[in-house]
Parts: C-alpha cells; sequence; structure tokens
C-alpha cells in the first residue's frame, strides 16, 4: 500500500482540514487556507470532520458489483466504462485486465486508515486537561471507529469470509496501525483481521459519548452497531446479539414510512431519525448504478401491495424496475449504521438461539412501520425457530436492499448449506457462474498494489 501512501504524505495534510460541523454542510467542505500542521486537539478533530475522507464514496463497491441485487443487459453490459465492472460482474479471474480504475475501492478505505493513524499518533503527544478530557476521548474514539469500519470494509470484499476452521491460517488484509511510510505491509490472517476490528471497536466504546451530534461522526450507539454488524459476519451470534440489544435498548426508534413520499425517500435533505451513522459506497462503476441496474421483477413481487417499501424503493419505467434508494442525503448510496439493521440483526440472533417468540416480535416491530396507513397489518408468524430464521433473512434482504450490505450476507450465509446461494449471470448468450464458498469471494487486491509492495494475490 506504500502507493497510496506516498499519496498522503503529513505535508498534504496542510491542504486537507475540513471543517464540516454542521449536517447540511456534508460533501460539501472547503479546505481551509490557514495550512496549520495538525498540532492541537481541535486540529485533530478538524480531520475527523473532513466527510470526503469518512463519509463520501468511502466504502469499496466491487462487492455490490458482484452480488445479486441487480442485473443488466447485454448491451449496457458491452458498453460499461470499464473492463474492471465487466469483469466483476461477471466473477472473471482477473477483473483489472491491466486497469487501475478499481484501485479506488482498495484506496479510499487506506485513507481512511491513515488518517486515523495520524490523529491518533498526534493525540498522544498531548497531554489533555480535565477540561479537554471529553474532546481527548471523543477524537480518540473516533479514529478507532473509522479505521476499524475501514478494516472491516476491505476484509469483506478482499478476504474469504470468516470461517473459524480456517480463519488463523487464511490471509486477511494489511492492518496498517502506523502512518510510517517506512514500516512493510504484510498479510495478517483473517482472525488477526478480525480481532484488530472488535478491539478498536471496544476500545471506542470506552471513549465515545453515546450519541453525536451529527450523523457524519461516530457515536457509542453507532459503535454498538458496528460491532454487531462484525459479530453477526464471524457467526458470532451471541456477541451479535448482545452489540444488537445493547443498542436498541439505547435508541430503538424506527421511522413511519407513511411519513414518506417515494421523493423524499429517495433523496432527503435531512437525515431519517433511524440513520444513526452516515456513510456512502462508492459509485464509480455505473454499470451497478441506480440508473442503470435492473432489478428483477420477481424480487419486487416479494413485497406485500400494503408494504411501502414497493413503492418507495422502487420505480418501473419503461417496463423494467430501478431502485431509486433509501437513507440516501442528497441522493449518495447508503451504507451506514441504522435501526433497521438491528432489529434484523437481534431478530435473527434470537432465532437462531431458538426463542421464536422473540424474534418475530422484533421482525413484526420493525415490519408495522413500513405498512400503508388504513390497511390492516397482519403480524408474522412461525411454528418454529427454523421457518422464522427464514423469514428473517428474507426479510433482511428486502429491507437492507442496495446497502452495500448483500454481498457480505452471501459470504457468511453460504457457509450454512440452507442458505447458501448460486449465483448466475447470463450476458451474451453465455452463462456464467459463481459457486458458494468459491475463492473467487475474494476479490483480487490491485495489481499495482502487489507489484509496490509484494503482498500475496488472492487465489481466484
Amino acid at each position: 500500500m506504500k502507493n497510496l501512501f506516498i499519496k498522503l504524505t503529513p505535508i498534504m495534510l496542510l491542504f486537507l482540514l475540513f471543517s464540516c460541523k454542521k449536517e447540511d454542510e456534508f460533501l460539501s467542505a472547503k479546505p481551509n487556507q490557514s495550512l496549520v500542521i495538525p498540532a492541537t486537539l481541535d486540529d485533530y478533530e478538524n480531520l475527523l470532520n473532513n466527510n470526503r475522507i469518512f463519509n463520501q464514496y468511502t466504502d469499496p463497491s466491487l462487492g455490490h458489483v458482484s452480488s445479486d441485487e441487480y442485473y443488466v443487459t447485454d448491451a449496457l453490459f458491452n458498453v460499461a466504462n470499464t473492463n474492471t465492472e465487466r469483469n466483476a460482474y461477471i466473477w472473471a479471474k482477473d477483473i483489472y485486465q491491466g486497469e487501475t480504475f478499481g484501485d479506488s475501492d482498495w484506496d479510499v478505505p487506506y485513507q481512511q486508515v491513515y488518517y486515523s493513524n495520524v490523529i491518533l499518533e498526534g493525540i498522544s503527544k498531548i497531554t489533555p486537561t480535565t477540561a479537554q478530557q471529553v474532546q481527548f476521548n471523543r477524537i480518540k474514539g473516533s479514529a478507532l471507529f473509522f479505521r476499524a469500519w475501514a478494516f472491516n470494509a476491505l476484509v469483506q470484499n478482499y478476504a474469504m469470509p470468516y470461517d473459524p476452521v480456517t480463519s488463523a491460517t487464511d490471509l486477511g488484509i494489511p492492518l496498517r496501525l502506523t502512518s510510517d511510510l517506512n514500516v512493510k505491509s504484510t498479510r495478517p490472517t483473517v482472525k488477526e483481521t478480525y480481532e484488530r476490528v472488535v478491539s478498536d471497536l471496544k476500545l471506542a466504546t470506552q471513549l465515545l459519548p453515546e450519541n453525536s451530534n451529527q450523523k457524519t461522526l461516530p457515536s457509542g450507539i453507532a459503535v454498538l452497531g458496528l460491532l454487531s454488524r462484525v459479530y453477526l459476519t464471524m457467526g458470532d451470534f451471541t456477541n451479535a446479539y448482545d452489540a444488537a440489544n445493547k443498542y436498541l435498548q439505547k435508541n430503538s426508534v424506527l421511522t413511519n414510512y407513511n411519513t414518506l413520499t417515494p421523493r423524499t425517500f429517495a433523496i432527503h435533505t435531512t437525515f431519517l431519525s433511524e440513520d444513526i451513522f452516515h456513510t456512502s459506497f462508492q459509485t464509480s462503476y455505473a454499470m451497478a448504478g441506480r440508473s442503470k441496474a435492473l432489478i428483477d421483477p420477481s424480487f419486487v413481487a416479494s413485497y406485500d401491495n400494503n408494504d411501502l417499501r414497493k413503492t418507495l424503493m422502487f420505480k418501473l419505467a419503461s417496463g423494467v424496475y430501478h431502485f431509486v434508494g433509501s437513507y440516501d442525503y442528497r441522493g449518495f448510496p447508503y451504507s451506514g449504521i441504522a435501526t433497521d439493521e438491528m432489529y434484523l440483526n437481534r431478530a435473527e440472533c434470537s432465532a437462531r438461539a431458538g426463542n421464536t417468540d422473540a424474534a418475530m416480535a422484533d421482525l413484526n416491530n420493525l415490519l408495522k412501520t413500513r405498512w400503508k396507513t388504513g390497511s390492516v397489518f397482519t403480524p408474522y408468524q412461525a411454528a418454529n425457530a427454523d421457518i422464522a430464521l427464514k423469514q428473517i433473512l428474507a426479510e433482511r434482504k428486502k429491507e437492507l436492499f442496495f446497502r452495500s450490505i448483500r454481498w457480505t450476507d452471501i459470504r457468511r450465509l453460504n457457509k450454512e448449506k440452507e442458505f447458501a446461494v448460486t449465483l448466475s449471470r447470463t450476458i451474451n448468450g453465455k452463462t456464467y457462474i459463481l459457486p458458494p464458498n468459491d475463492k473467487r469471494f475474494a476479490l483480487p487486491i490491485p495489481n499495482s498494489e502487489i507489484q509496490l509492495s509484494g503482498l500475496q494475490q488472492n487465489e481466484r
């Protein structure tokens, strides 16, 4: 990753002290012209307020390109902007074919890591006064959260899914814990990667306030949300439940979808109440963007006619369905932490623990806020925990649609024969298949990175 860090020397931080302290300034920050070298707590807090580094298009999207939430026509596939998106769509062995366009999926999260390390190293040299302790803790906790967020996003794309049997030998992603450019990058194991993510988040919970006054900055509740997501990915359902339960004890508010219109749902000018930490994933791959990607009519038909998600999330135009958005702020595709996900996490964990009643209660509490006023919402029922789990996972795909979560869900559920899926595409008369647990579920590290740093490439 040295190529990335060469671009981000500390001198460049002189030009990148953004201050986005209001939600309505999201994505519209202007650089501070004072060229102050970061030295004070306020300086480091300004770095955290750089939404262009930490919130805008920060999450990799090649997993989204490779997932099963959409399809494209032959004509669109043939005129796609890059070989990278075409090859990711059909799960080719070499998705880049010499292109460097896809490097942003790798580089941008590591920019977050670099900034986080600069902040953590910088504040370690500051002895806060009693009056500064809260600010010091908030800055340190936020930097730990953002580093964990980036590491987690990267491991979902560039390493094989977590498997307790093989995680101690499977290759993870480089864990840059310093801003020193001379420290050589290596690939620890998947197990070590997840342990670092969890340890950063656990420390962040001790430092961050329960709530944040900005949706683009982390809070203690947001940390619990990310912890629940990470534990669920690991198949650690006890800890995933515990984190989601603590989250919901502190904040269980859901948005009544009857208060929204298709327009306000797709492109908000304020954040929805259940959006706890706001970030968006990259949309550089036009083929998988909302304006181009087509949605399977049978999937749209799986929503009840009284389910407002059917009309709020999807648009029928010229005989085909498109996804219009959810939780978006000014049209940027959402990938953050929201309360609906926590209801689904807790419901899934309850079902897996055999607690059918609790699982269905969480599912129904979520769904009734999505039902059209004036219609009768009949609570979902399940005769046993296995049936409950199937219903919850089906609703999970519907509720968290186009949120950069589906690729991770496919990867983790492929470990269970009952929920494993074989992905299939047919393009230009040729059918492409991605079977469960295939090595291609780990995307290739950009070739430029391999050449420069000598990291071991993923098998494909």
